[in-house]
């Protein structure tokens, strides 16, 4: 489990949220760290590749959480869960959050393991 405080919950609300085995894998690689888990330049590397590589040309700051709103609801079939591990409602998750996206997608990516990612792209090197 994972606790959320109201001052890090973008909707300020307290929640415990059970990570699954996923999310669990790549979080699994910083047990026992403190602090931030990527260096405070990271955004500005992150923004100058991604422009310079002519990909995604617009990238809200909110992108991610979108992303993970939409796969995980496809994936697990269940807008419920999905609120509550975003912290709102339904009707919120879908005016605002979900886009569809086909099954096969969404388990392709709620699959992605820090080890199959390494494996991905050490192929296309």
């Amino acid at each position: 489990m994972i606790e959320l405080s109201t001052e890090q919950s973008k909707t300020h609300c307290r929640r415990l949220i059970k990570i699954e085995d996923t999310p669990h894998a790549w979080l699994k690689r910083f047990e026992g760290k403190t602090g931030s888990v990527i260096p405070s330049s990271f955004r500005g590397k992150f923004d100058s590749n991604r422009k310079s590589s002519g990909l995604f040309e617009e990238w809200s700051s909110d992108v991610l959480r979108h992303t993970c709103a939409t796969y995980h609801a496809t994936y697990h079939e269940n807008y419920e869960k999905t609120s509550f591990m975003l912290g709102h409602d339904v009707v919120t998750l879908k005016r605002h959050y979900f886009r569809p996206v086909l099954s096969e997608d969404a388990e392709e990516f709620w699959n992605i393991t820090p080890d199959s990612f390494e494996a991905a792209v050490w192929q296309r090197t």
